[in-house]
């Protein structure tokens, strides 16, 4: 009979048939399944920009919080980096103070540079500070502290914000590591007493502002 001979072709298209509702099923199954991982993705998205977006509103307040923490602990001692002058003899010096609140006392080191851009006693001094104290606080940092509590107090022009430092800890240690850097490239410190205690950021800054002269290095 004719239909039997047709029995090949009946086979071959049920198993296309077959194959193909197969393979639509397994398209379906991917689709669906790329579906539901699009949308956890999307969720976990929705998810990681809301933590963002939450984390974002909340730093301006703890930036604060930790702006009035450091700018309320009290200074033992402050590292005053200051520009370098020329002198007479056409010669460049660097002078530093380091101030120690506990005693009342300013130390002046008088340092040869090889001119205006030589950085290399103010790096000395910030890096002494840093070694020393772990949580020592640059003036720059402290005058963007200040400006966060919205209270905006800067040292004047004449310091090195990013070279000089406030330490929480006595001046002892610095000052024997200062020392030990600056060995063989300046004389003795002088050393005057101060009439008031600085040991916050406003009374410093109003020190050097008020009383620069004391300060600022004086060519000879």
């Amino acid at each position: 009979m004719r239909w039997k001979e047709k029995i090949p072709e009946i086979v071959i298209g049920l198993v296309l048939i077959g194959g193909g509702g197969w393979l639509i099923n397994q398209t379906y199954a991917i689709n669906r399944a790329v579906g539901s991982l699009e949308a956890k993705v999307d969720a976990k998205l929705s998810e990681h920009w809301g933590r963002i977006e939450r984390i974002a509103s909340v730093l301006p307040d703890v930036r604060i919080r930790i702006a009035k923490e450091e700018l309320s602990k009290p200074v033992a001692t402050a590292v005053v980096v200051v520009d370098p002058v020329k002198t007479s003899k056409g010669n460049w010096i660097a002078g530093l103070h380091v101030i120690d609140t506990m005693a009342m006392t300013k130390s002046t080191y008088l340092v040869p540079v090889k001119g205006p851009e030589d950085k290399e006693v103010a790096w000395l001094a910030s890096g002494a500070a840093v070694e020393t104290d772990p949580d020592a606080v640059s003036f720059k940092s402290l005058a963007a502290f200040s400006s966060d509590v919205g209270t905006p107090t800067a040292a004047p022009g004449y310091v090195i914000p990013h070279n000089s430092y406030v330490l929480r800890k006595p001046s002892a240690a610095y000052i024997k590591s200062l020392n030990g850097i600056l060995r063989g490239k300046s004389a003795m410190p002088e050393t005057a007493s101060l009439p008031i205690n600085l040991n916050s950021w406003e009374k410093l800054t109003a020190e050097l502002k008020q009383n620069h002269e004391k300060y600022m290095i004086k060519p000879k």
